[in-house]
């Protein structure tokens, strides 16, 4: 069930990305749902991906003392969000100055967490160096 489901994800994704794709939500005047629909279809079918990519590279959070979850939990959420978000913003084909600087932003952001994650050992005071730049 789960598998027809993202099989009908995918065909529904690739058509909304094809040029007449979204055209009734521009029709309709609710191109901020097309948006949303677009962003949020990119995430669910990018979580799985990002979640056997984590077991296979090993990139896990292992269960100690003070975590609460008592089995290895993937550590490659942020690149699947991001991932939805960057879909969503360069389709909607509407950039301004400060669309630009937030996209810069969040890939600076993305970029310091994504190497905390791989590496495990990112000192807090280089990831707020990035966050605040």
């Amino acid at each position: 069930m789960e598998k027809s489901i993202r099989i009908s994800g995918w065909i529904f994704f690739f058509w909304l990305l094809l040029p007449w794709g979204g055209k009734i939500f521009y029709i309709l005047g609710i191109r901020w749902l097309y948006v949303f629909i677009l962003g949020f279809l990119a995430t669910y079918l990018c979580v799985p991906i990002a979640e056997a990519l984590a077991h296979k590279f090993g990139i896990l959070d292992f269960p100690e003392k003070r975590k609460i979850h008592n089995s290895p939990v993937p550590r490659l959420g942020g690149p699947a969000l991001f991932y939805g978000f960057l879909v969503a913003v360069l389709r909607n084909l509407r950039f301004s100055r400060e669309l630009v600087g937030i996209l810069i932003g969040a890939f600076l952001v993305f970029s310091s967490g994504l190497i905390d994650d791989v590496r495990r050992g990112v000192s807090a005071s280089f990831r707020l160096f990035l966050h605040d730049i």
